[in-house]
């Protein structure tokens, strides 16, 4: 093989890593990397579709028990039906008390225009979600035991992680969304946020509304863009293939060409002694 067709193949090759780590990078859609068999996940599900949203499949709520024994609740994890919510909730995050076994955690994902304004600035990643918790029997709302919550503190704070079908990370690796809690007194309280593909999670001392918010998305989804990716790495390495099994039959003609021109020549005969 010629230099020529080595350089086009490391060329090849350099752009289908590039479009590989673009699908888990900054573009962020969650999608594999080219030629692995999984398909990517569900599509977003909303309370209230925008005309942009590829299904119309709606939300789905999430209710888990907690088994509460006599230093306080165990740990758990409660999620949606359809997976785009989990509440993570640390042993000893709510405390015991007598007569109840269990805390009940549900989950309403809720549309946020009719919660309220967005933060300032901001513009609305998904939905928005309720978490409540009430002891059972009794019904008796009750929050975590608190603490200082944040990235790396060993604490009670309940941990909440939401999908957003927008990108949380730019494309420069800046991250533009964060999670948002609704204080009492209507407004939205930004929140320590880790962001995610497409997702944020956050540690909070107390339940109640949450949202995604930030800029606004640069697309519902990027992934138009990675199948043009896709489609451009695997042009040019089947590109590169070509040119390099080409050359190789050109080759091979120029030789047999060369071959049939020369004259033959029989061996020399051996002479006898």
């Amino acid at each position: 093989m010629t230099r020529r067709a080595i350089r086009w193949g490391l060329a090849a090759g350099a752009l289908y890593a590039a479009a590989s780590a673009l699908t888990f990078g900054p573009l962020g859609v969650g999608v594999r990397p080219l030629f692995e068999g999984n398909l990517p996940p569900q599509e977003y599900r909303w309370v209230n579709p925008p005309p942009t949203a590829t299904t119309t499949a709606p939300a789905e709520p999430g209710t888990g028990a907690v088994l509460l024994l006599k230093g306080g609740s165990q740990e758990s994890q409660i999620r949606t039906g359809d997976g785009q919510v989990a509440v993570t909730v640390p042993r000893g995050a709510f405390p015991a008390k007598r007569g109840a076994d269990e805390i009940i955690v549900q989950i309403t994902p809720l549309d946020p225009e009719t919660v309220g304004a967005p933060p300032s600035g901001a513009v609305y990643h998904g939905n928005a979600y309720e978490v409540t918790a009430s002891y059972r029997p009794g019904g008796e709302v009750v929050q975590p035991a608190g603490g200082t919550c944040g990235v790396g503190v060993i604490s009670t704070c309940v941990t909440v992680n939401l999908a957003s079908p927008h990108q949380v990370v730019d494309l420069q690796g800046t991250q533009t969304a964060f999670m948002y809690r609704l204080a009492g007194d209507g407004s939205w309280e930004r929140l320590e946020t880790t962001p995610g593909v497409n997702a944020a999670a956050a540690d909070t001392p107390l339940l109640g509304t949450f949202v995604v918010a930030g800029a606004p998305p640069f697309g519902v989804s990027r992934t138009g863009d990675i199948v043009a990716i896709a489609l451009g790495a695997l042009a040019a390495i089947g590109g590169t293939a070509f040119y390099a099994l080409r050359t190789r039959a050109r080759k091979r003609e120029e030789m047999r060409k060369k071959a049939a021109g020369r004259k033959y020549r029989p061996p020399p005969k051996k002479r006898r002694r």
